[in-house]
């Protein structure tokens, strides 16, 4: 979908300290072997705020960012793939703002719920022709029982952090040139747990072995590769562009192998282009990473007017989601790890 009048005009990211792979090698729990394959060197990890309050504090963050406050907000968007701890955590983010008088939602897509919030916000202002801003929240704290981090999800680790976009019709330092969708649910068992327990956790590996031995793994990885091809090709034609012309890409952290073989070949897109340097020092944080990316490159002072910047949502189920931006103004770094909520 082509987009007229949506703007990306705040940023915002809660991202909690960093934890060292080696300490969780050197203490039996991972091995050498695995750790290599994955190239994550470290994770984000939160042992104090559940996803909400992340969500918020980045919220805060984001609204600062564009100068703007929550009196105006029309739509409040909440994302996330693993919540486990507050059934309503839209409202929560809705007290914080202190937004009554905007709706509050939530959208649940896996990973690739933010950047599905992103096509909602989009179609909202659209349809509403509104004026009102429509803010986006994330958060995922992958904690024990349900979830290793190390190894619950094959080919990765899990890191927790709340991110948040505020999308405007009118002004913002990224304008939405377009986003495309694709989807293939013939991949959908592979979230299912085999073995559900209230004490066993969820187990992606499982998962996966059961749809592979189906289906066969070189279909299981063509259709991963297939999906990200498609949703990356129709983003670029509405934008009417193509990947040359792509100054950065943001991509989601899945670790390296899993990045290679659902992105990176499928696209012919060298490493180098990506923000994987940067994801690979926080793990997948659900549908958070997009953001983190792009407030990476905020804070790189990568970014100038007129550059072109490829995201790429992905999310278990299976669900793809691409944005095409252009940068419109020199964005201003964001300062510290997340507002206070």
């Amino acid at each position: 979908m082509k987009w007229e009048d949506v703007y990306l005009s705040g940023v915002g990211a809660y991202v909690p300290t960093a934890v060292g792979v080696a300490e969780r090698i050197a203490a039996g729990g991972l091995s050498e072997h695995a750790a290599r394959g994955i190239d994550m060197p470290s994770v984000a990890v939160e042992t104090e705020l559940v996803p909400p309050e992340m969500a918020s504090r980045a919220a805060v963050q984001a609204l600062a960012h564009a100068d703007r406050t929550s009196a105006g907000l029309g739509l409040i968007v909440y994302a996330s793939a693993a919540e486990q701890l507050h059934i309503t955590p839209a409202a929560y983010v809705q007290r914080v703002l202190g937004a009554d008088h905007a709706r509050a939602i939530e959208v649940r897509q896996a990973s690739n719920g933010m950047m599905a919030g992103l096509v909602v916000a989009a179609e909202h202002l659209a349809a509403r022709r509104s004026s009102a801003p429509v803010l986006i929240a994330a958060g995922d704290s992958f904690r024990a029982p349900l979830w290793d981090r190390w190894s619950s999800v094959p080919g990765m680790h899990l890191g927790d952090a709340g991110a948040a976009w505020l999308v405007s019709p009118d002004r913002g330092y990224f304008k939405v040139l377009a986003t495309a969708d694709h989807a293939d649910s013939t991949l959908e068992e592979v979230t299912r747990n085999p073995e559900p327990s209230p004490s066993s956790g969820f187990d992606g590996l499982g998962g996966n072995r059961t749809l592979a031995q189906k289906i066969g793994l070189d279909v299981f990885v063509e259709r991963l590769g297939a999906g990200t091809r498609s949703a990356v090709a129709a983003a670029l034609e509405c934008a009417e562009l193509d990947l040359p012309r792509i100054d950065h890409v943001v991509v989601p952290n899945l670790g390296r192998r899993n990045l290679d073989t659902w992105i990176l070949r499928p696209l012919d897109l060298a490493l180098d282009r990506t923000t994987w340097s940067f994801g690979r020092r926080v793990g997948h944080t659900g549908p958070c990473d997009q953001a983190l990316g792009l407030r990476h490159l905020l804070d790189s002072g990568a970014l100038e007017p007129g550059h072109h910047v490829l995201v790429i949502g992905v999310g278990a189920g299976f669900a793809w989601t691409c944005a095409v931006l252009r940068v419109e103004a020199a964005p201003p770094a964001i300062r510290g790890r997340g507002g206070q909520g």
